[in-house]
């Protein structure tokens, strides 16, 4: 008796592990995915937004990533306008940190009258109020050092995140001067746009709202393989 109970809990345990497998299995691509998908999709808002796509193999190759971008982009680019668009979700607290450690070299890389400015974002449907932060542009360098500092990081819900809505914003709540010779957003990020009814704005009106200004604004975005 004993063993023919053992040989029904056994047989329950599988059907149950078999059932709970089968429904992850249905969401597994909402909460863990390939980096091939984040270069791919970055790659794609950077094509067609006149940017370019880079790759940090790890947190502490972001400062420097950015200011390659700097240096190719707006060297020479009197009142260039810069804004820095980071992923503030728990996996990027170390890419954030690495920014606040270069920051300052970032700082002397940037042409005359540059300004710059910082924003930040997770994902709308799950940090609620939080999902976004704006700093507009500025020449007070250091204030962004400042608001770099107060970062927090969010939950972030699944793999994706608001990449769409991020850039968006950014681009739309900027001041950007209409003398401005040049005008970036690079945005930082180790996960995907959110996509379908789970974003506000797609890839379309990204690509449509960069190009509103002359010159248009473009999107460097910088891909995180940890």
């Amino acid at each position: 008796m004993e063993r023919l109970l053992k040989f029904f809990m056994v047989i329950t345990f599988v059907s149950v592990l078999s059932v709970i497998t089968s429904c992850d299995l249905e969401g597994l691509g909402d909460l863990v995915g390939d980096y091939e998908d984040v270069y791919d999709e970055f790659k794609q808002i950077a094509d067609q937004t006149g940017g370019k796509i880079t790759e940090a193999e790890e947190a502490e190759d972001v400062p420097g990533q950015i200011i390659q971008i700097i240096q190719q982009q707006a060297q020479g680019q009197i009142g260039a306008e810069i804004m820095l668009l980071i992923d503030k979700t728990g996996s990027m607290r170390d890419d954030i940190d690495a920014v606040v450690e270069g920051l300052n070299l970032i700082i002397d890389e940037l042409p005359d009258n540059a300004r710059l400015g910082l924003a930040t974002y997770g994902d709308k449907n799950v940090d609620g109020s939080e999902w976004f932060s704006f700093v507009d542009l500025t020449s007070d360098h250091d204030s962004i050092k400042g608001e770099l500092d107060k970062i927090e990081t969010t939950g972030g819900g699944d793999w994706r995140e608001s990449v769409f809505d991020g850039i968006y914003e950014t681009i739309d709540r900027a001041t950007w001067w209409d003398s401005a010779p040049l005008r970036l957003v690079i945005c930082i990020g180790d996960a995907p746009p959110l996509t379908g009814s789970d974003t506000t704005y797609s890839l379309k009106d990204v690509v449509a709202k960069s190009k509103e200004l002359d010159p248009a604004v473009n999107v460097f975005m910088i891909a995180i393989k940890k």
